[in-house]
């Protein structure tokens, strides 16, 4: 098939958010979540309110099904964000920027790891396989910007995390982390760190 301009209405599938304000959509990626060989869609939705107001959540889709009009309650896998006010969801796979550390240190952010083929239909970030927090300083949003690539040409994928709030050479200078074949870290002990220049 070749894609031409249109309009959503000329859309081959529709995939629509749960609730008002859910923000389904704000991010999405192809990924083969069960190893199917068939890319799967997954969606966040950073303002949904499953697990409190604005805690986020990922919605799964399986791909190989004839889609058309698509509800977000019928999404294979949902995952919901730890904590009101988490905003998981933000980048998928499953970025949580706006996580606290406790009631002073907002906003620090944290990054969630799911295995493939481990999703169950309900799950919470909590679940994770393995999880990656920002450095303790409120509004780095570490995990606001998320990719994966084989930085090392060691055959892995490595995760890069971007934290845009960050404040080391200065405000809002931002920090990229990169984690090469850590599970589990601290944004301190990443492999790379690459600081913004200060303004």
């Amino acid at each position: 098939n070749s894609i031409t301009g249109g309009t959503s209405a000329n859309a081959d599938a529709t995939f629509t958010g749960a609730a008002t304000g859910d923000g389904f959509g704000a991010s999405i990626t192809i990924g083969d979540t069960d190893g199917d060989l068939i890319g799967d869609l997954i969606v966040g939705a950073p303002q949904d309110d499953g697990a409190g107001t604005d805690a986020g959540a990922v919605l799964v889709f399986r791909g190989g099904a004839s889609f058309s009009g698509i509800g977000a309650a019928s999404a294979n896998t949902i995952v919901l964000g730890e904590t009101a006010g988490d905003a998981f969801g933000s980048a998928v796979a499953g970025g949580a920027p706006l996580w606290d550390v406790d009631g002073s240190t907002t906003d620090v952010g944290r990054v969630y790891l799911f295995w493939g083929g481990t999703l169950s239909a309900s799950m919470s970030a909590g679940s994770a396989n393995a999880t990656f927090t920002g450095e303790a300083n409120s509004d780095d949003h570490f995990g606001a910007a998320l990719q994966t690539a084989d930085f090392d040409d060691e055959g892995l994928a490595d995760l890069f995390v971007g934290a845009a709030g960050n404040d080391a050479a200065g405000s809002n200078a931002g920090r990229l982390y990169v984690f090469v074949g850590t599970l589990s870290a601290a944004a301190a002990s990443a492999d790379l760190i690459y600081t913004g220049a200060a303004s």
